[in-house]
């Protein structure tokens, strides 16, 4: 078992495996996105940052060492304009890492290599604390609900309101009941056109069967007539 080795093979050897880390190196500095292995991933970290502090350096010993690595003129002169100006503060974890699904048919880890976004100048805090704190605007569909409970509310303040308008109820009064209490069950009068009628039909009808009877018989209370029989002789 192999002791001190921190080193991946990647199951080739050493020439195969240094060509395929100069090219993902490339491509790394050049789409700024990859996505690989997990142990590619991890491994590339190095030679990423080691490219990017050479553009840093900026000396002439500095760009022949990165033309030695990179095998295209067009990313050493994007290195060491371009990327060396993005990270100012940076030194080093210029990649980041984030874990991908597992890769359909070897079930490999895949990770997702990216550049770090630039970093941004923060403004000073004088400026930050001189800017007018935003204030919340009401909507229009809130004022239109809150302007009628306001003025409703001021209404009931005041004592001004608009009174609400009731339907008159009927009253019996004392002389009404009295009279409906009092009033025999034939008397017709202040009812209907309907009973009038029918008192009417009834008149003729005992006309013409020669029957006659007095109103006191058939408005009687109780008696024969109430029944609706003729009366006995």
């Amino acid at each position: 078992m192999p002791h001190q080795v921190h080193q991946r093979k990647f199951g080739r050897t050493s020439g195969p495996r240094r060509s395929m880390l100069k090219n993902l190196t490339l491509s790394v500095l050049r789409y700024e996105r990859v996505k690989t292995t997990e142990a590619k991933a991890k491994e590339i970290r190095g030679f990423v940052d080691r490219m990017i502090n050479l553009g840093k350096d900026g000396s002439l010993e500095a760009r022949r060492r990165a033309q030695g690595w990179l095998p295209e003129q067009v990313i050493v002169e994007k290195v060491f304009d371009d990327l060396a100006k993005r990270y100012p503060d940076r030194t080093s974890g210029y990649l980041r890492t984030t874990h991908l699904p597992r890769r359909v048919g070897d079930s490999a880890s895949l990770m997702l290599l990216e550049l770090m976004p630039a970093t941004e100048e923060k403004k000073p805090e004088a400026e930050a604390e001189a800017a007018p704190r935003r204030r919340r605007l009401g909507l229009p569909r809130r004022r239109e609900k809150a302007a009628p409970a306001e003025k409703t509310k001021a209404a009931v303040t005041a004592g001004t309101g608009p009174a609400k308008k009731r339907a008159p109820a009927r009253k019996k009064t004392a002389d009404g009941a009295r009279r409906a209490r009092t009033r025999p069950r034939g008397d017709l009068r202040g009812a209907g056109a309907d009973h009038r009628c029918g008192s009417d039909r009834r008149g003729g009808a005992r006309e013409r069967t020669g029957h006659r009877s007095s109103d006191d018989e058939w408005s009687g209370s109780g008696g024969a007539g109430e029944r609706g029989q003729r009366p006995s002789p």
